[in-house]
């Protein structure tokens, strides 16, 4: 990345979940760059724009992501932008990623950075097996026996590999989350 970006971290969070586990943090429904410029005023240090993109199929998935990269480019210039997923990996990877780089980095390609784990509530990643606290896998959990099949992988740089189609994950992303 060229030159220090100022100013808040603008988070594009694919599922409310990450969002109601912040505090005094403005979130945003729907957006364009004047609700992001009023949202901003108060100075917070973060503003998450919920997209809850990963409850669409991958092409509108793509399209509400540029749309919220897009306000916070207009509304900001340079933004620090992140996009936020589940520990699990279950976003549209490869897509939500793509619309925010040709946005807000045409022509450059920023790095991926995957970090399968959220130790808050128990659940970390260890040889690309992601696990919850007590050692087990989360496949085996009951909450994960109720998730959709496409997203029933153990090991997460498997399930980073079938997501983005490409093998875009390094082995760096399967080591030991904490």
């Amino acid at each position: 990345m060229t030159g220090q970006r100022d100013g808040p971290l603008i988070v594009l969070d694919d599922d409310p979940t990450g969002t109601q586990a912040m505090e005094n943090v403005p979130v945003l429904l729907e957006w364009d760059d004047t609700l992001v410029r009023a949202a901003l005023r108060s100075r917070p240090p973060a503003l998450h724009l919920l997209t809850n993109s990963r409850a669409f199929p991958p092409a509108r998935a793509a399209e509400i992501v540029r749309g919220a990269a897009q306000a916070a480019v207009d509304a900001l210039g340079r933004p620090r932008l992140v996009l936020r997923g589940d520990s699990t990996l279950r976003a549209h990877l490869l897509e939500e990623y793509l619309a925010v780089r040709d946005i807000a980095f045409p022509g450059r390609t920023p790095p991926l950075l995957l970090v399968p784990a959220l130790p808050h509530a128990g659940r970390i990643t260890v040889g690309g097996v992601h696990l919850l606290v007590q050692g087990a896998p989360t496949s085996s959990s009951a909450r994960r026996r109720r998730l959709s099949a496409s997203s029933r992988a153990t090991s997460r740089q498997g399930a980073c590999r079938r997501r983005t189609q490409r093998g875009a994950c390094s082995s760096s992303a399967a080591r030991t989350c904490r």
